[in-house]
């Protein structure tokens, strides 16, 4: 639920996925409505440069239990049973996989893990980052945009 949009249709931006309680800006496009963009994302900011009058304040509205998409990557050192700790992890947290792909380079002995998920907000996202983190051989894991 955002405000502040009135009776114009709204979406998330695909280029950063802003999730609540993070600033957001709307982006007013034609014939698609107001784009929802995180303040900070580097297209908002582009067009705020070129079409400043096509930027609107708007905020989150009242919580409701909507799942947002964010985009995640972990990079890890290979190991069997490597994805199946992950997914326990998503599982455990009640977290919706919307889409895997999963990239090993056997010669390195790496896996790169892009992942989708559903989260119901900000720190249920830094909660499964914090706790992806932890597991065994995981080198590096962050949201991507």
């Amino acid at each position: 639920m955002v405000e502040r949009v009135g009776n114009l249709l709204s979406n998330i931006a695909r280029c950063c996925r802003p999730v609540p309680p993070e600033p957001i800006a709307g982006y007013i496009t034609l014939g698609r409505g107001v784009s929802i963009h995180r303040s900070s994302c580097a297209s908002l900011l582009r067009l705020k440069a070129r079409q400043p009058e096509r930027i609107i304040q708007v905020a989150w509205g009242e919580k409701r239990d909507q799942l947002f998409t964010a985009d995640i990557a972990v990079d890890a050192l290979d190991r069997r049973g490597l994805v199946r700790d992950i997914s326990a992890v998503l599982a455990d947290e009640k977290i919706s996989i919307e889409n895997m792909t999963t990239v090993t380079n056997s010669r390195e002995g790496t896996a790169h893990i892009a992942l989708r998920i559903g989260v119901r907000g900000l720190e249920e996202l830094s909660r499964v980052l914090a706790r992806i983190g932890t597991l065994a051989n995981v080198v590096r894991v962050r949201r991507t945009v």
